[in-house]
């Protein structure tokens, strides 16, 4: 049936919008050109110009979470298929990066033990009320269908309606998002991966990992599409 379905409606790279001849909307030529990221911080997933377990930034004062998962540096094209998800309701692109994402966790986990549940960073009640939509879930959606991991949207919240991380200089970004987030029902996992967009400077997840820690949480993996290469800022 799928294949039925394919030569009635072939997938049309997102990139160039010739017919991408696979199962999901980017060939295989613009896959390669995409900006790769080949080694990175094990736990902050800074990218990194040699193979190293950890950046001196995480050896020095590392971060609540354990390790990190990235496809991508944040820059073109990654960067617009990113803003066009968030602000312009291309939910097409979600579907893609999560995709994507899940292809390069099941060999990253081929031979380690995965994640009990998977958590999206949450937005705050208004912000997704005015978006529609929470991007983190929509990237988790594919992800957690192909590793088969449940998703838990109900637990955390985020009750401090933050200004853009994206709008405020690196030294305001930490304050921004301080005590954010709160675990409001139980987890019922100890070892859970946060899912979000993009991480740049780190305070986010790091923030929100505190809140899942408070709450029992003992071991947390971040999976995001993009990683910016700032440094000293875990």
């Amino acid at each position: 049936m799928s294949s039925f379905l394919d030569l009635l409606f072939p997938r049309i790279c997102v990139l160039c919008k010739a017919p991408s001849k696979r199962d999901f909307d980017l060939c295989l030529g613009c896959e390669h050109e995409l900006p790769h990221i080949k080694f990175s911080c094990e736990q902050c997933g800074l990218p990194l110009a040699v193979n190293q377990a950890q950046c001196g930034s995480c050896l020095t004062d590392p971060p609540a979470f354990n390790a990190t998962k990235s496809l991508f540096f944040y820059e073109a094209p990654i960067d617009s298929l990113v803003l066009a998800l968030k602000f312009n309701n291309n939910l097409l692109y979600a579907n893609l990066f999560g995709e994507l994402l899940a292809l390069h966790l099941q060999g990253y986990y081929h031979n380690r033990k995965l994640p009990e549940v998977i958590i999206p960073v949450p937005l705050h009640r208004d912000r997704l009320r005015e978006r529609g939509y929470n991007q983190a879930l929509e990237i988790a959606r594919p992800v957690a269908k192909k590793l088969n991991i449940q998703i838990n949207k109900f637990s955390c919240v985020r009750f401090k309606n933050t200004l853009q991380q994206s709008a405020l200089a690196f030294s305001e970004r930490k304050q921004n998002i301080k005590d954010a987030f709160a675990v409001v029902k139980p987890l019922h996992a100890k070892y859970v991966a946060i899912i979000d967009d993009v991480v740049t400077t780190g305070y986010t997840v790091n923030e929100f990992s505190k809140s899942l820690r408070q709450a029992g949480a003992e071991k947390i993996d971040v999976w995001c599409v993009a990683r910016t290469p700032q440094k000293n800022n875990c």
